[in-house]
């Protein structure tokens, strides 16, 4: 990182959410939780070429993922960035896909052939995906990701609970590993069932019980830093830059204004967990008279915003 730039902010990792549209409707989703109502935005290869220029110049940036939805639904605009990842050194970029993107084998082997610059890439497989797609096809995905691309290839499911746990879920999800086994492509460790979106619909049962006194800070959540010290940020198919809360968007400023602008001490909430963690937010809670939730929360993040949420109605 260069002198000069905002010290709250070490930036390793860009993440480029390619679009909310998907080829399943897995029961487990976290995306599920977000505004679909336009689901046809997609950021403009122009400006994700100049994003990810622009952070090369200021940060040392290690990594580069492209995810959804379904971000092959877009092979086009995935590769090309994956190019430009590649043009400005960044060791590890990544692609997550469900393996479905089309279900004529000429078009997956067209879809493959272009993916040329990834080096790591993780196929979601699993009982959720399992549920929605032909497996026949994914195979066969799977089998043209194996013989054209290089780097690290991985099968990458969800486990409920735990991976150990024997639920009917991860039962399921281990039979259907073991039928992809003869394509002999490894499995990653996976992610663990996270309490958001579908999963709160559908699968509460086999979530961690909600806490009146959740306790804890932003490290302890999946793939979430703390607001003092930001190594990752996500870009939004509608050109949001998230951190852990949307700090600008890219179609209003660049992205070197928008990580030069960012303060944590300009968020009460977020100001609130540095100093205090969990403690912090529920004195914020009581100084401004937010009446949490009865049922608790599953998580420091869930806590975290709702307060936010709270104070944003109160203030309009």
């Amino acid at each position: 990182m260069k002198a000069g730039l905002n010290p709250q902010i070490d930036l390793k990792r860009i993440e480029f959410f390619i679009t909310y549209k998907c080829t399943s409707h897995c029961d487990h989703c976290s995306v599920y939780s977000k505004n679909l109502s336009d689901a046809t935005e997609l950021i403009s290869l122009a400006m994700a070429e100049k994003l990810i220029k622009e952070t090369c110049d200021d940060y040392k940036i290690e990594s580069i993922m492209t995810f959804g939805g379904e971000p092959l639904l877009h092979p086009d605009l995935v590769c090309k960035i994956l190019k430009t990842a590649r043009g400005c050194n960044i060791p590890t970029r990544q692609i997550i896909t469900n393996g479905y993107w089309s279900n004529k084998k000429i078009r997956i082997q067209e879809i493959v052939s272009m993916i040329t610059d990834a080096n790591d890439i993780l196929v979601s497989i699993d009982c959720f995906h399992e549920k929605y797609l032909d497996y026949e096809i994914v195979k066969y995905t799977v089998e043209q990701l194996k013989k054209q691309t290089k780097g690290n290839l991985q099968l990458h499911p969800v486990w409920v609970i735990n991976q150990e746990d024997n639920n009917p879920y991860n039962i399921a999800t281990n039979k259907i590993l073991e039928e992809f086994g003869y394509l002999g492509v490894p499995v990653s460790a996976g992610n663990i069932l996270f309490p958001s979106g579908r999963a709160l619909m559908n699968l509460s049962e086999y979530l961690p019980k909600a806490k009146l006194d959740i306790q804890g800070t932003c490290k302890d959540q999946p793939y979430t830093d703390m607001p003092n010290d930001i190594k990752s940020v996500c870009v939004e198919p509608n050109g949001d830059i998230v951190a852990c809360s949307v700090i600008g968007n890219i179609h209003k400023n660049t992205i070197a204004d928008i990580l030069r602008d960012y303060d944590y001490e300009k968020d009460p909430v977020l100001k609130a967990m540095v100093e205090k963690r969990s403690e912090g937010l529920y004195i914020l809670a009581k100084e401004n008279n937010i009446e949490l939730s009865r049922d608790g929360y599953y998580s420091v993040c869930e806590l975290c915003k709702d307060i936010s949420k709270q104070l944003r109605e109160s203030a309009s």
